[in-house]
């Protein structure tokens, strides 16, 4: 690879700085620069704002402009429902909209879904969710709080409100609900594609289920914002959510719907296309995860998936990401110098944009992968033992894998397996070795890509 010519590495170096600006302050742009920036990062949908805009009738363009003569009354929702313990990217995507509304100086409207938990969103699903309880859905809210946080300014006085959604769903009664129910028909909520799938396949939907989005769609009726932010698996929902205000007599919301992420493994489904970022395909990366560890999976990424967490995950333009990929593509840019930008910026937006904790989590990648790779990292977990403890129930503790998923380990390349440092290179351990291995002295042992640890005898 040639060296990189200085109006190349330029580019690279101003794009970053752009990229890794934490306090963008975008209300003095006029109503047609805020309406590109947002039409910029919608989901790859015909529907991506609806209403569309079309040529003579652009509602959110206009709502943009009323709101800048008005000195920004603009409200802004979105909705979360606190249905697991952690956010990952994926869910960061849309929230990473809402918070280029906030930088816009209009309202926020960020509400908590703790009546819908209970629940579930049914969204894509082939089966019902797990009921959670009251004490799990606290402790998800508390979690989701705390994540949200390093995206938004939650705490933006007269500019950002937060809202539990049992507050008005918790209090309703049933003639409240029948005017409503009366309106919607049952056969158009069965229509639903993933809720045929579930039929077609034997299982049931529950009355719950059925009524989920209009749940949900009652926060817009309460809150009455002018704008709604979702994910595209929200497209049915939010559908309603226009739907129930224009029942209730008030003007419907616009609502703008961001792509799903592509999970870190770049799997495809059986029509070519990404599979989501999701917990239950383990192709996710926390929004809280160690800085190091963040990097580190970002750089893993395939080069197909970079270019999408590219534009999804940070506030690069379509054409400056189509001028990144030309120069990637004509070899002026190497696709390491690409990701490793990407991996700054992730790692950045999750951590308040410090710059200390970037270099951090790159310098600790370089020591493992990069030209100044070093065989024992220097954060290298000790564990201290007593002589004698087989090696298996030392790792399996120590990682949180189950004995029989360290064996599978083994055989895994893609994983990285599990190797032992013997004089200056890891080797492979055996299954003999990983079942009956017991320590005496010390031990320096990688599990997968990057977990190291050195296991040493207590004296």
């Amino acid at each position: 690879m040639k060296e990189m010519e200085p109006r190349t590495k330029q580019l690279l170096i101003q794009l970053e700085q752009r990229l890794l600006t934490e306090h963008r302050d975008l209300s003095a742009l006029s109503a047609e620069e805020q309406f590109r920036i947002i039409a910029d990062k919608v989901a790859d949908h015909p529907e991506a704002i609806t209403p569309v805009p079309q040529q003579g009738n652009n509602e959110l363009l206009q709502k943009l402009k009323r709101a800048k003569e008005r000195g920004g009354l603009l409200t802004v929702k979105f909705g979360i429902d606190p249905t697991g313990p952690e956010m990952h990217l994926g869910h960061a995507v849309p929230i990473l909209m809402l918070r280029r509304f906030q930088q816009m100086g209009y309202k926020i409207q960020f509400v908590v879904g703790d009546f819908t938990a209970r629940i579930g969103d049914p969204s894509g699903r082939l089966t019902g969710r797990p009921i959670l309880t009251e004490q799990q859905i606290r402790e998800n809210m508390r979690n989701y709080f705390e994540e949200a946080g390093l995206i938004l300014d939650l705490n933006k006085k007269g500019r950002t409100e937060t809202f539990y959604n049992s507050e008005w769903l918790g209090e309703m009664r049933m003639q409240d609900w029948l005017p409503l129910l009366q309106r919607v028909s049952a056969s158009q909520m069965f229509q639903r594609e993933d809720f045929q799938k579930r039929l077609e396949g034997g299982s049931s939907i529950s009355m719950a289920e059925l009524m989920y989005a209009l749940f949900m769609a009652y926060d817009s009726v309460a809150l009455k914002p002018d704008i709604e932010i979702g994910g595209i698996d929200q497209f049915l929902n939010l559908y309603w959510c226009r739907e129930l205000m224009r029942f209730e007599g008030m003007k419907s919301e616009i609502f703008i719907v961001t792509n799903l992420l592509a999970g870190t493994s770049g799997e495809t489904d059986s029509e070519g296309r990404f599979i989501k970022m999701g917990k239950s395909k383990k192709n996710y990366i926390s929004v809280t995860e160690n800085p190091r560890e963040m990097y580190g999976k970002v750089m893993s990424i395939p080069d197909e998936v970079m270019w999408i967490w590219f534009r999804e995950l940070t506030e690069i333009s379509s054409e400056e990401l189509k001028e990144l990929k030309t120069e990637v593509e004509k070899g002026e840019i190497h696709p390491m110098d690409a990701k490793r930008m990407l991996a700054r910026v992730v790692v950045g937006t999750f951590n308040h944009y410090d710059r200390n904790t970037i270099e951090k989590a790159e310098r600790a990648f370089n020591q493992m992968f990069g030209k100044a790779k070093q065989l024992i990292p220097e954060d290298i977990k000790v564990i201290t033992v007593t002589g004698g403890s087989r090696l298996v129930d030392i790792l399996s503790k120590a990682t949180g894998e189950s004995k029989s998923n360290l064996k599978r380990m083994l055989a895994s390349s893609r994983r990285g397996g599990i190797r032992i440092l013997v004089e200056n290179e890891y080797i492979p351990l055996t299954m003999e070795e990983l079942s009956n291995k017991t320590v005496e002295g010390e031990l320096i042992i990688k599990v997968g890509k990057r977990r190291y640890y050195r296991i040493q005898t207590a004296f």
